[in-house]
């Protein structure tokens, strides 16, 4: 039961947080399609099935994103990708989350999960929208007492961030995952940073 609760409420942080970060962005009208297309992504295996997010540019399709906040007074690093996981129903989403804090603005390696005596955390979300008798079965961390892995900043500018990650997550009934050859490059929102 414990377990459960310690992974449903590293789950939750991390949706939280999200959904803060998403919700202060916002759409100018007259933003223009960008040149970045392509660029920007997050790309990872899962059980060594590869998995990509890209940055498609402007508004449309699935955005690579990073969200650069202040919470309790730390700067937290939020990089997320998504992706459909089926061409027939544009709801299905499937993703990865990665978060650091607090994120020392630097080029580093970030341990995540059992024995990192850290707060940072990937999860891994097989199917974002799952049926109400699967949510347990759906989420995946790698955070507090749970699953292992690094997260591995190679260059922060403060307006891109770029670098790899591995981790084994595991689900509240002891399913584990392993993402595997994880990669990251993408533009950073320090409009919320302190």
């Amino acid at each position: 039961m414990i377990k459960r609760t310690m992974m449903k409420r590293n789950a939750v942080l991390l949706c939280v947080v999200l959904l803060v970060a998403l919700a202060s962005c916002s759409k100018k009208s007259d933003d223009k399609p960008d040149d970045t297309a392509g660029k920007y992504y997050l790309t990872v295996k899962v059980d060594g099935v590869e998995k990509k997010a890209t940055d498609q540019g402007g508004s449309s399709g699935l955005k690579a994103q990073v969200v650069y906040q202040n919470s309790s007074g730390r700067n937290v690093i939020l990089i997320s990708g998504r992706w459909r996981l089926s061409t027939s129903d544009l709801t299905k989403l499937g993703g990865t989350d990665l978060l650091i804090q607090p994120f020392l603005e630097k080029a580093g390696t970030y341990g995540v999960g059992a024995g990192s005596g850290t707060l940072n955390a990937i999860n891994h979300w097989v199917d974002m929208n799952p049926p109400s008798d699967r949510v347990d079965d759906d989420i995946y961390t790698s955070g507090g007492e749970y699953g292992s892995g690094k997260i591995v900043v190679e260059s922060f500018d403060g307006k891109e961030v770029r670098g790899t990650f591995q981790s084994t997550v595991v689900n509240s009934n002891s399913k584990t995952i392993k993402l595997s050859e994880g990669k990251f490059y993408m533009p950073v929102d320090m409009s919320r940073a302190k």
